[in-house]
């Protein structure tokens, strides 16, 4: 995926890190509902001139990278589903592997690493965090 030198409009807010040393805690209270912890480190390829996964990976990847995704109910009774994605690798990463579905997170509670796997740039490691209510597509606009 093109990031066209992370000026890319997307939904969600990118929140600048250290890879494998800055913390993501959980923001709401809720539910694990995704986990995604698989994601390698990306390679250099001298003939690309970029980075790229290693030539036998074939997991999953929706530029997410290793990812959380926490479902949570709002004071007023609504649910949410709040994204946390980029997380590092696991081999750096000693929160997110420990986590499954149906795992009941608190507030604050440190659920991985900031990190640049899916299609963050190295140079730019970055938690990329989104609410989004179940059923609505990206970018609805929701109050």
């Amino acid at each position: 995926m093109n990031r066209n030198n992370g000026t890319k409009l997307h939904d969600g807010i990118d929140l600048i890190g250290v890879t494998g040393i800055t913390p993501v805690q959980a923001m709401h209270p809720g539910v694990v509902i995704r986990v995604v912890t698989e994601q390698p480190d990306k390679i250099y390829d001298p003939k690309l001139k970029r980075y790229v996964f290693p030539p036998n990976y074939t997991g999953d990847d929706n530029g997410a990278g290793n990812r959380l995704t926490i479902r949570s109910t709002l004071p007023d009774g609504r649910t949410v589903d709040i994204y946390y994605w980029h997380l590092d690798i696991k081999d750096r990463n000693p929160y997110t592997q420990k986590f499954k579905v149906g795992d009941t997170i608190r507030r604050g509670q440190a659920i991985g690493m900031v990190g640049w796997t899916g299609n963050a740039n190295k140079d730019f490691p970055h938690l990329h965090l989104k609410m989004q209510f179940p059923g609505t597509k990206s970018g609805d606009s929701q109050n």
